[in-house]
């Protein structure tokens, strides 16, 4: 299981649907389950929501085995950043991946944040994809031992 983490960006009369993160979930092979968590949607805590998936699915046939984030700058960064924070610090040993503008920019800010282990760069389809094969098949090889030091491109 993925999660897809869309952080508030709007106010919830503005919001749009989550489209950066339909499309690189769209694109995941079958067999890899991934769900979207809007912090768009009214009354939406992402932190409780991604806390509750994870705990829930721990230790059955498909934990939650990395959370993905999609950042732009401005207000979406505003909430990326303490949930990052929080997530890590609650589960240090589970991936967070920022993908979208804001780590596109700027990668080596994001890289250098304790909170945040890998990026995707660009369109993720292709990236996110085939580093979240490698992962889930190889993940002792894969996510654990990733260098934190340059971005995925």
């Amino acid at each position: 299981m993925i999660l897809f983490v869309n952080p508030r960006a709007t106010r919830p009369d503005n919001r749009r649907f989550p489209l950066s993160v339909m499309a690189v979930g769209a694109a995941l092979p079958p067999g890899i389950d991934w769900e979207i968590i809007d912090g768009n949607l009214p009354g939406m805590d992402i932190l409780a929501t991604v806390i509750a998936h994870v705990e829930r699915r721990a230790g059955g046939p498909d934990p939650v085995k990395a959370v993905a984030v999609t950042v732009m700058p401005g207000p979406q960064l505003v909430s990326a950043v303490p949930f990052s924070k929080a997530l890590k610090a609650r589960f240090p040993s589970l991936p967070i991946i920022w993908g979208g503008n804001f780590g596109s920019l700027y990668p080596t800010p994001v890289l250098n944040a304790p909170y945040v282990d890998f990026i995707v760069r660009g369109q993720g389809e292709k990236t996110f994809v085939e580093s979240t094969a490698a992962a889930i098949h190889r993940p002792s090889r894969a996510w654990a031992s990733a260098p934190r030091t340059g971005p995925m491109c």
